[in-house]
């Protein structure tokens, strides 16, 4: 969060990836999944952002997320 905080939007996903693949069954999974559609926005990448918003969509039908995450799917097409 201090990288993203710092606008470090590439080593901030960089850093989420490690946390990922370090705890992929965390209890922060629907957090970890929120952060990387908002860091794929923050660094250009519109069509990966979207795809994985609808992933949470799918995931997480009523996570605190939802409207954002439709947004940013819808927003791709």
């Amino acid at each position: 969060m201090e990288l993203k905080k710092q606008e470090l939007f590439a080593d901030a996903l960089h850093e989420l990836d490690g946390l990922e693949r370090a705890f992929p069954r965390s209890v922060f999974g629907q957090e970890l999944v929120v952060e990387r559609f908002r860091l794929l926005v923050h660094l250009g990448r519109q069509r990966e952002a979207a795809r994985v918003a609808r992933s949470y969509l799918g995931d997480f039908p009523t996570g605190y997320a939802v409207a954002e995450a439709r947004e940013i799917a819808l927003g791709a097409e």
